[in-house]
């Protein structure tokens, strides 16, 4: 409900620029997330562990419009989803069980504002920068530890960890290339580095950690172009 709140928002104050533009456009997103190395790190009074993500999948669009020559402005909102994959043992400080693993989801649902500049090329290819920023949430959602014993034959449980998530200022930065498509659609292939700043989460037991979400983004846009 915050999100949707703060999308119309955002889309109330920039109608009026908008509607003023002559080469408004709308497009859809999807593309894959590698998330880079110690994407969230628990460090607790018992242990520490390290959780590892698998590639995932993000889906998303917005609007954008042309502000000045070469200049572009776009409100953008994705989703990315991801699974977790592992969970090392960073530090053990509970004698008589190891962490064998672990499994869960890290989510992101993201609305920002960004900010584009297309290098004139003359042609129908034009490469571009971008850099963008504004509010995420970000969700560990049903993380469990596989949790064993340390004596022979013992058999793995699985232990409920982290369901939690939380509202962060993210932002992102990247480069692409655009490639126009007859009169009104252009095709966008980019890359995006994504971050959140330092996203806090509580676990069932409601010890508070800090964590970290590094992403890289590549992506495929298909945009409509009024004129």
């Amino acid at each position: 409900m915050k999100l949707l709140r703060m999308v119309i928002l955002i889309l109330f104050l920039t109608m009026p620029v908008i509607a003023n533009t002559h080469t408004p456009y709308f497009f859809l997103t999807t593309g894959g997330v590698f998330p880079h190395q110690e994407t969230i790190i628990p460090r607790l009074n018992k242990f520490s562990v390290r959780t590892d993500t698998n590639q995932g999948l993000l889906l998303g669009g917005g609007i954008g419009f042309k502000f000045r020559d070469n200049i572009k402005m776009e409100l953008e909102m994705n989703h990315g989803w991801m699974n977790i994959s592992d969970l090392n043992t960073v530090e053990m400080r509970v004698l008589g069980i190891t962490i064998e693993g672990g499994e869960g989801s890290l989510n992101s649902l993201s609305l920002t504002a960004n900010g584009r500049y297309n290098f004139p090329s003359g042609r129908k290819w034009t490469p571009y920068i971008l850099g963008g920023a504004g509010a995420g949430q970000i969700s560990l959602k049903d993380v469990v530890i596989h949790i064993a014993p340390v004596y022979p034959d013992a058999s793995v449980e699985k232990y409920p960890f982290v369901d939690d998530k939380t509202w962060q200022f993210v932002y992102q930065a990247g480069f692409g290339l655009t490639y126009l498509v007859g009169e009104n659609f252009i095709l966008d292939l980019g890359y995006r580095y994504f971050a959140a700043l330092n996203p806090s989460f509580h676990t069932l037991h409601e010890e508070e950690f800090k964590g970290k979400l590094q992403r890289s983004h590549l992506l495929l846009s298909l945009k409509y172009r009024f004129k």
